[in-house]
């Protein structure tokens, strides 16, 4: 389906409660589907294409905000009142700004290997990234990006999975990625993240270069009553770790997303 200018499709149970997903930069809400089958069996599950990704059309300068907007009329396409909402990485930042700009209509929450704010430094970081794909193309950017979001362990055991994360950053078009680069540099909810009052799960991974777990535990620490928990993997546990965080998550949903 297609509702405010972004693709979305439902999976799993009519009467359960309802989940959106968010994926991270360059990949699609395909990302999910090795964890559908048992989320399915317990959970609503709206899984979403974030602008310039996936079926989702480009969309210049977009923000979170504009993301979060239009999570909110999905759901009300959808009939939802309210969903619990998990994001990874660049879906967990438009988590965040959805959890700020509705928070009746959030249950709860799950903010998996992202913060709350990009500092400078790393904004220009990001240039130099972008600077770098121009440059050397995406076949090798992309294949620095692997190296950044996964263990060296798991790439060399894993290349069937690798594989398949290849294909789904190839179907991002170039300049849906840079428009997402842009959202990335524009994030910061240190000053509201008071603001949150509902369950919240923070998820890291122990060898993540991206979002080091002292990053997760300090957005951890700014949330009233949020939870912190780590596992053996780098910058995408539902991938790495993919039972360990179908579990962790869904029990947590399963006690507060309704």
């Amino acid at each position: 389906m297609t509702s405010s200018g972004l693709s979305w499709q439902f999976a799993g149970a009519a009467d359960g409660p309802v989940v959106v997903l968010l994926h991270p930069i360059a990949t699609n809400r395909s990302l999910w589907d090795p964890l559908l089958p048992v989320w399915a069996r317990h959970f609503r599950l709206i899984c979403v294409d974030l602008p310039g990704h996936g079926h989702s059309p480009l969309r210049q300068d977009w923000r979170l905000d504009d993301a979060a907007h239009d999570l909110a009329r999905i759901l009300d396409q959808a009939g939802a009142a309210s969903a619990a909402i998990v994001g990874t990485s660049l879906g967990g930042m438009v988590a965040q700004a959805f959890a700020l700009a509705y928070p009746a209509r959030c249950t709860a929450l799950v903010l998996a290997h992202c913060g709350a704010y990009t500092a400078p430094s790393v904004a220009r970081v990001w240039e130099q990234r972008l600077a770098a794909l121009r440059t050397d193309g995406f076949d090798a950017h992309m294949e620095t990006t692997l190296g950044r979001w996964f263990t060296r362990d798991f790439l060399l055991g894993s290349p069937l999975t690798a594989g398949w994360l290849r294909a789904l950053m190839h179907r991002t078009p170039i300049q849906g990625y840079v428009d997402a680069v842009g959202a990335i540099q524009r994030l910061d909810h240190r000053e509201r993240l008071r603001e949150l009052a509902r369950p919240t799960l923070v998820v890291a991974g122990r060898n993540d270069s991206a979002i080091p777990p002292e990053i997760a535990a300090e957005l951890a620490g700014a949330i009233r009553g949020a939870t912190l928990e780590l596992c053996d993997a780098a910058h995408m546990a539902c991938v790495e770790q993919p039972t360990w965080f179908t579990e962790t998550v869904g029990r947590f949903i399963l006690r507060h997303g309704r």
